[in-house]
């Protein structure tokens, strides 16, 4: 995204000041103290999350390359993420009560990356019996008599405009409107907690994303943000859950999971080319990107052999199948879980489909060879993967 001729011109003019790092401040304190003041608040919660919040903001503050309207945008986004949790803890305060709402048979897809969650999410969430969360309120999660459901939206709708508009090939590759349904990666970033952290191993990986932190969090979210008495089942969507699906289901004994697979020589070069045109950088190394979801569909498996409830429904979806006839598949979700499917629901998601082709930008194009891998390669990592979900091959 470029910069207006007006921030130009200030940018320009900030050398006066020592730099655009002196006009728009993000001192990780500063921020605290400002979130408290804005707020009236001064309850964070637990302090697991801090050490993620400090690295990160530490590492905005000083970086010389960061332009000032992405300065400006990263401090909204921050004082955001800081006033929904000082809410958050603060609305319990008031009502403990809340912490005890049941969230009754949520369901949850995840799988690899690129693998079809987001267009499995998007023709599930056409079913009215669902309730998926918008983007808008999990980055605006609390309306208030200063801010109203109105201001919150226009804020998912202006962040959405500066976030796309800095990179248009984004929309060729993955599609996230303001008011498109949210990835629970959106509700967990009060945490301050990034699936692109590189590390040296699985184990420092996961610690990073504070697994146990992170889905108590979420599950405030929901059991603030439910139809009051529940008349509606909560349909939620992470790749990033794959790792954690033993405290999952601890914390939601009756969720029901769907599980989508791909032929790991096709997910993963999406995977790297979605990295890399997030980033607008080619300076990464593949490894390490690959590296957590290799481990998670190794600790993956471990998991579900090991789960405690065995009564525990998990659906596992095949891409190539998916592709070839969704409306199919989901029909047979909708078996395997007991769920009501109606020529109502159907008419909705071919709706969508045909909406979502005659909208659909040009073809995202990758390959293997793009990051120094081959297809051979990535298979013969992820073959223990492949072996034991029969993972149909892509030719």
């Amino acid at each position: 995204m470029r910069d207006t001729k007006a921030m130009q011109l200030i940018t320009s003019m900030s050398t006066m000041a020592g730099g655009v790092t002196n006009l728009v401040s993000l001192d990780p304190d500063e921020l605290l103290f400002t979130a408290k003041a804005i707020t009236g608040l001064s309850d964070f919660g637990d302090e697991d999350w801090k050490k993620n919040y400090f690295t990160s903001l530490n590492q905005a503050n000083n970086n010389p390359d960061l332009s000032l309207t992405w300065r400006m945008l990263q401090r909204i986004r921050t004082l955001t993420f800081l006033k929904s949790r000082l809410q958050t803890v603060e609305k319990i305060k008031q009502d403990p009560t809340i912490t005890e709402k049941p969230i009754s048979k949520p369901i949850f897809i995840t799988g690899n990356p690129r693998t079809g969650t987001s267009i499995l999410f998007e023709l599930l969430a056409q079913d009215k019996n669902f309730r998926a969360p918008r983007l808008w309120e999990a980055w605006a999660p609390f309306s208030s008599a200063e801010i109203a459901d109105s201001s919150r939206m226009n804020y998912g709708k202006h962040m959405d405009y500066f976030l796309s508009s800095r990179n248009q090939r984004m929309k060729k590759i993955h599609s996230a409107q303001w008011n498109s349904i949210a990835e629970c990666d959106a509700i967990s970033a009060v945490n301050f907690s990034n699936a692109f952290f590189f590390a040296e191993n699985y184990d420092s990986w996961k610690k990073q994303m504070l697994p146990r932190n992170r889905y108590i969090w979420h599950k405030r979210f929901l059991q603030i943000h439910q139809d009051s008495p529940q008349e509606r089942n909560w349909l939620l969507k992470c790749p990033s859950h794959l790792h954690f699906m033993d405290i999952l289901t601890s914390m939601y004994p009756d969720a029901r999971i769907i599980f989508t697979h791909r032929d790991p020589a096709r997910s993963i070069p999406s995977y790297l080319s979605l990295y890399e045109n997030l980033t607008q950088s080619k300076q990464f190394d593949p490894e390490k990107l690959i590296m957590p979801w290799r481990e998670g569909c190794r600790n993956a498996i471990k998991t579900r052999l090991n789960l405690a409830n065995k009564e525990q429904k998990i659906f596992d979806l095949e891409h190539h199948d998916f592709m070839k006839d969704p409306i199919a598949e989901i029909k047979k979700i909708y078996a395997f879980f007991d769920l009501k499917y109606s020529r109502e629901l159907e008419s909705r998601m071919l709706f969508f489909l045909q909406k979502r082709q005659s909208n659909k930008p040009s073809t995202h194009t990758y390959q293997a060879e793009d990051y120094g891998l081959s297809s051979d390669e990535i298979r013969k990592q992820f073959d223990f993967y492949i072996e034991h979900y029969k993972v149909k091959i892509s030719r």
